[in-house]
């Protein structure tokens, strides 16, 4: 009797999935589906922490200190922009004319700076980068407009291409730009 037990209680491949039976079976075999993919995730973080990472390019504290503005340092009420040429509210904002509304009704007292914050896209960084290779060669406020005239359209090519329609120095703005995308 004892022996037709043990007989009962061993699973065969043709019990149907769900029984008591094949779940019990499936717990006691070990995870190698899940050892596998420990192993997997291992290799890919292992991978990306050693990948190589640019270089990054120094700056002087000057260059860093000096932000795109319009209207005299000496204005009483300075508006600091933190913006994303790929910010589709910034773009917005941008295409309403308030910047144009508050300069033509204040003038002189007040300054507006721009600042990048490039977080909304991935295109946001190196459009940023591009933004600051017009200002070294004083067009950023060109280069501003132009881009949020023809956003989304951001890529390098497209930063090139813009950079070329409003008259930039192409081979200063390409040496500018990252080595990584020349």
């Amino acid at each position: 009797m004892a022996k037709e037990l043990r007989v009962q209680k061993k699973v065969s491949k043709s019990s149907p999935p769900g029984t008591p039976e094949r779940r019990r079976t499936s717990r006691e075999r070990p995870g190698w589906l899940t050892i596998g993919l420990i192993v997997v995730a291992a290799v890919v973080v292992g991978a990306v922490a050693l990948w190589p990472r640019p270089k990054a390019v120094s700056v002087d504290a000057a260059r860093l200190a000096d932000d795109p503005a319009l209207g005299p340092a000496t204005a009483k009420v300075t508006i600091v922009e933190y913006g994303d040429f790929g910010c589709t509210t910034c773009r917005a904002w941008h295409k309403a004319g308030i910047l144009n509304q508050i300069l033509a009704a204040y003038g002189d007292k007040v300054r507006f700076v721009w600042r990048d914050f490039p977080a909304i896209t991935p295109q946001s960084p190196k459009a940023a980068e591009a933004g600051q290779c017009a200002y070294n060669q004083g067009k950023f406020w060109e280069y501003h407009d132009l881009l949020y005239e023809r956003a989304p359209a951001l890529g390098v090519s497209d930063l090139k291409a813009y950079a070329a329609e409003i008259g930039l120095d192409t081979t200063k703005f390409h040496q500018c730009l990252r080595p990584s995308c020349r």
